[in-house]
């Protein structure tokens, strides 16, 4: 049965990790009444390189439209995704535009809602991570979004020091603990039989993305990290970088090692349910990925966090941080897989909510004017402001 007289949301995903953290918020957006959800596929979904997401995003059952990128020039591809998007948004006439994060592809699909005069709901803003272009891509999208849905306290103070009105910046918590608390669980042995792996045998997830601001060095920083796994007992499961610059100095090292060690496994895309488990399992993390901040301490997993693609995020005590020199990463890595380590990790407070983000996404989406002002006023708390004459 069709809806009607309802509020139309058009959301965008642009990669695998998007696309977990907000499949609770769009799949309860489509069940109810007073809400139609169109979502739009683009970015890295499409590439074979990194484990061709869109699968998962069509057998998901949502009703998606498809927007395939021709180039991997970051500043081409956003070029396409706008103006496509844009087309796409002239025509659908969506009432909000629903983005997660900081991909450059999500800066891309809030102009194109701009252009469209579409209000746009940001979630995820507020964030600090200082060693990736992220932050600047953040902080862009937080400028043009009209409201802000953060994870906690610091990103809400962070994004009213930016001018916006606190009256549109509410904290609902990350809807990646969400993901984590719905998310299926698969038995342990028949989870590291899918993957090959020895089910009496500990093993190390491994997620590394590019730090885009050390990219003169970074060749040299991915040796290190991987000159480290090489010589540890455990097994290690390897997944694909995020498709930023830098990213194939990654992938030479990750089948170096799968040609040196017969127990190294490497998926460019677990697919949610399976990574979900695979942090569940792992004896430790290790690597730059914000999952390994952010949702770690649900699980109360060991995380060594690398360099400063993540620095300036807070972090539970699960995770002890390392630069890219080799002997502080084994220092690390030996130090979080100690028994003293794990014996203090139990019933670890998270940071980053409690599990019930979507649910207050989308009921502030149901609240929410369809006439809602596209003018955004810079806020200043204090308008008095004295002139000093020079």
């Amino acid at each position: 049965m069709p809806k009607l007289n309802t509020k139309s949301i058009a959301g965008v995903t642009v990669n695998r990790s998007d696309f977990g953290r907000m499949r609770p918020v769009y799949e309860r957006l489509e069940k109810r009444f007073s809400t139609t959800l169109h979502l739009v596929a683009t970015g890295s979904h499409f590439d074979q390189k990194f484990g061709a997401s869109i699968n998962e995003v069509r057998e998901s059952g949502l009703p998606i439209s498809e927007i395939p990128v021709t180039s991997e020039l970051p500043m081409l591809s956003a070029s396409q995704i706008t103006a496509q998007l844009g087309q796409l948004f002239m025509e659908l006439k969506p009432d909000f535009c629903l983005l997660l994060g900081d991909r450059h592809e999500i800066l891309a699909s809030a102009q194109a809602a701009m252009y469209a005069n579409v209000p746009i709901i940001h979630v995820g803003g507020g964030y600090i991570t200082e060693g990736a272009i992220d932050d600047r891509i953040r902080h862009a999208v937080t400028k043009l979004a009209h409201y802000h849905l953060v994870a906690n306290q610091q990103c809400a103070d962070l994004i009213v020091q930016m001018g916006e009105n606190p009256a549109n910046v509410h904290v609902v918590g990350a809807p990646d603990i969400d993901m984590l608390r719905e998310t299926p669980v698969i038995d342990r042995v028949a989870f590291m039989g899918e993957l090959s792996l020895k089910p009496d045998k500990d093993f190390i997830l491994v997620t590394i993305h590019p730090e885009t601001h050390r990219i003169a060095t970074m060749a040299e920083d991915i040796k290190a990290a991987f000159a480290v796994l090489a010589d540890r007992p455990e097994q290690i499961l390897i997944t694909a970088p995020a498709s930023e610059p830098g990213a194939d100095f990654i992938f030479e090292e990750i089948l170096s090692l799968t040609a040196k060690r017969t127990d190294v496994v490497f998926r460019r895309n677990l697919g949610q349910c399976r990574y979900v488990n695979a942090m569940r399992y792992a004896a430790a993390i290790f690597g730059n990925s914000s999952s390994g901040i952010i949702e770690s301490s649900y699980y109360s997993v060991p995380v060594v966090n690398i360099g400063d693609r993540q620095k300036g995020r807070l972090m539970a005590e699960n995770i002890m941080s390392a630069s890219w020199d080799k002997n502080q990463l084994a220092y690390a890595l030996d130090a979080v897989l100690s028994d003293e380590f794990s014996a203090s990790l139990h019933a670890l407070p998270s940071p980053y909510g409690d599990g019930y983000s979507a649910d207050r996404i989308v009921n502030f989406i149901r609240k929410l004017s369809k006439d809602s002002e596209l003018g955004k006023p810079f806020y200043i708390p204090h308008k008095t402001v004295e002139r000093i004459e020079v």
